[in-house]
């Protein structure tokens, strides 16, 4: 997708050892064109979006890696 469009996503960031990592889903649109998906590695983007953090406290959260789907996956535990 080339040229300016808004944006709107949610996410999260965790973990992988001591690396941080992003997970995000976005909604790009301009006029009649939109479009939906998991923003992957090696995105390129030439504007520094508004952000909100939302951080959650004592959820046992993890994303490890889901070897069968091909992803991180996300993993609640008590």
């Amino acid at each position: 997708m080339d040229g300016a469009r808004e944006a709107f996503g949610t996410g999260s960031i965790h973990f992988e050892g001591d690396d941080p990592r992003i997970h995000l889903h976005s909604a790009l649109g301009h006029h009649d064109g939109t479009m939906t998906a998991c923003i992957r590695e090696h995105t390129k983007v030439y504007l520094v979006l508004e952000v909100m953090l939302l951080e959650l406290m004592d959820l046992h959260a993890s994303r490890p890696w889901f070897e069968k789907g091909g992803f991180n996956q996300l993993t609640f535990s008590s």
